[in-house]
């Protein structure tokens, strides 16, 4: 048993309800765009948040929509 968490990636299908339920059934291209979108917004919302609970989210969503292109480009 360890003694440490592992970290595991988040998939953006639990984080994020539109990807889930609209965009996971668009074609690959459609899914990369509005991953690299979503990024950008996420990245902006990063450097105006105070809270740290909030940018400790941000920071969860955006590696998993960092994931989910790379998984998606080997595709």
């Amino acid at each position: 048993m360890s003694l440490f968490k592992k970290n595991r990636t988040p998939l953006l299908t639990k984080r994020d309800e539109l990807y889930k339920t609209i965009i996971s059934k668009l074609p690959i291209q459609n899914r990369i765009d509005y991953c690299e979108s979503l990024i950008c917004r996420i990245q902006f919302d990063l450097l105006k948040s105070k809270c740290r609970i909030q940018k400790r989210k941000f920071k969860k969503q955006l590696k998993a929509a960092k994931t989910e292109i790379n998984n998606l480009k080997k595709l």
